[in-house]
């Protein structure tokens, strides 16, 4: 996965499954549950990758930011894509002295993506905006149902001015969502502060020596602070009706493949087979559905899934999140249907284009 892909909110996973996963993965000290929801926010935030782009116009938001995953730029097709499906917007709304601007939209009707434009006030930095954090933003429909998940970067719209980002949004609808309208509530900006000197004092002296080690909340909040730049709320809804769903389903006859399940205790996969009965691939997303009980595993330990093109250039599929014997991922760009030749999984089946 790359780093700057990272998800910031998963609505539909229970959060003590979550605190125990997180609980699984922690080398040495044990934290409490609030410092254990914390500590992914440090995770993904030191991930997030700040992105510059050449232009300020608003059109070509979304040729640009993909055209930064892909070695030799974007094939003709993808722009022609790209062009013919981004949706521009250009609404601005300002609470606080704080601009947003939603600025274009992009979706294959599985994968959301949205591009909001911020101005701050003129003494606010961009180190400052860098850190903003999504704790205090909703996703949902016109049911007020939640996203299955959504993730966000933080990106450096080259304009030379210190107190302007681009927020770049991607949303993955649920299967209870319905309708064609989704709604982006930002209720307040804030601001991720870890303190690291302080947590390093704590380690060295209260807690020094100590293998079991729970910070208290007072602690824990001083270590993982969130600082609130400005209360909104800034809402923007986005118009999913004119959408064309572009769908290749890839599975005819079931296919038996092997998937990662788990770890030894040396740090090695585990594998065991799995049933794969649909394989549905649309231009910016896929989803892979097993005959398993939990979600599959099909990129793991630094594998990849690729769509082999009928050129041979290759797509990577990013694993997103899944459940109930499924697997979804987002592309590395934009796929075009009518040039697939097959998908390669980790395991070196091939999966080809009926």
């Amino acid at each position: 996965m790359k780093p700057e892909k990272i998800l910031y909110a998963i609505n539909d996973i229970d959060s003590e499954f979550l605190d125990e996963a997180r609980a699984e993965s922690a080398p040495k000290h044990h934290r409490s549950r609030r410092f254990a929801v914390l500590i992914a926010a440090v995770i993904a935030l030191m991930a997030i990758t700040v992105t510059a782009f050449a232009s300020e116009e608003v059109a070509g938001w979304f040729r640009q930011y993909f055209s930064r995953n892909v070695e030799n730029g974007l094939t003709p097709g993808q722009i022609e894509y790209l062009d013919e499906h981004e949706q521009i917007v250009d609404e601005s709304q300002c609470q606080n002295g704080y601009d947003m601007k939603l600025k274009s939209v992009l979706s294959d009707g599985y994968t959301v993506y949205a591009t909001i434009g911020l101005t701050a006030p003129e003494d606010i930095t961009y180190e400052d905006l860098k850190k903003l954090w999504g704790s205090d933003i909703d996703f949902y429909d016109q049911n007020m149902k939640p996203c299955f998940s959504w993730m966000m970067e933080v990106c450096d719209d080259m304009d030379g001015l210190e107190n302007t980002v681009d927020l770049f949004f991607e949303l993955t609808p649920a299967e209870w969502n319905s309708g064609t309208v989704l709604t982006i509530r930002i209720n307040s900006l804030e601001k991720y502060i870890f303190d690291a000197a302080y947590e390093q004092q704590l380690l060295e002296t209260k807690y020094a020596d100590q293998d079991n080690i729970m910070f208290t909340d007072e602690e824990s909040a001083r270590i993982h602070q969130l600082v609130t730049l400005a209360e909104g709320p800034w809402e923007f809804t986005i118009d999913l009706g004119k959408i064309k769903t572009e769908v290749l389903e890839l599975i005819i006859t079931p296919v038996t493949v092997q998937t990662c399940y788990g770890f030894k205790e040396d740090g090695t996969d585990l594998f065991e087979e799995v049933t794969v009965t649909s394989f549905i691939l649309s231009p910016l997303s896929a989803t892979i559905q097993t005959d398993a009980d939990y979600a599959p595993d099909f990129a793991s330990g630094g594998r990849n899934v690729y769509v082999i093109m009928t050129d041979g250039s290759r797509i990577a599929l990013i694993p997103n999140i899944g459940g109930g014997g499924a697997q979804r991922f987002r592309t590395e760009s934009p796929i075009i249907l009518s040039e697939v030749d097959h998908v390669l999984l980790a395991d070196g089946t091939k999966i080809m284009v009926p």
